[in-house]
């Protein structure tokens, strides 16, 4: 098959040691502070909590979440969504509900309060986690950077398993 060039790169990071001394060394101290102080306004508007989706209704929950956030981001920059085609909503949440294949997936959503303020479709494979959708709300919460605080959650999870 012949291959052409996508526009979004990919990117790898080993995480190794301990988290805060891995998150110092890829963040400076200005950012550590900025996103601590969005954190904190985040959980001024509710409870905030990282919710790895580990049943059939949670995946649901979470898909439909992350393909609403996608499907507004994909209007404002003016591309077709993929999520109007048929089938791709059932191929994403079959993959992430299928015997086999549910192994290999890992769905997961950042709540402040009762909003999904992020949500993430993401495979894990040998080791290696893939980051292969993603978004967040674009509304109130937006400027607190409910993506980034979904993303730190990600990492974490390297952290606690």
């Amino acid at each position: 098959l012949t291959v052409t060039p996508h526009v979004n790169d990919s990117y790898q990071t080993n995480l190794v040691g301990a988290w805060d001394s891995y998150y110092a060394t890829k963040r400076s101290s200005a950012t550590r502070k900025n996103d601590r102080k969005k954190r904190k306004r985040l959980a001024d508007h509710g409870e905030i909590k990282f919710v790895t989706a580990t049943d059939p209704d949670q995946v649901v929950r979470s898909v439909d979440a992350l393909i609403d956030e996608k499907r507004k981001s994909y209007a404002l920059l003016g591309v077709q969504n993929m999520f109007e085609w048929p089938g791709y909503r059932d191929f994403f949440i079959d993959l992430a509900n299928g015997a086999q294949s549910g192994r290999l997936v890992h769905v997961s959503r950042f709540e402040v309060g009762s909003a999904i303020a992020a949500a993430n479709f993401g495979l894990t494979f040998r080791g290696r986690y893939y980051y292969i959708l993603a978004g967040y709300d674009d509304g109130e919460l937006a400027r607190f950077g409910p993506g980034t605080a979904q993303l730190q959650g990600l990492t974490l999870l390297k952290y606690v398993a």
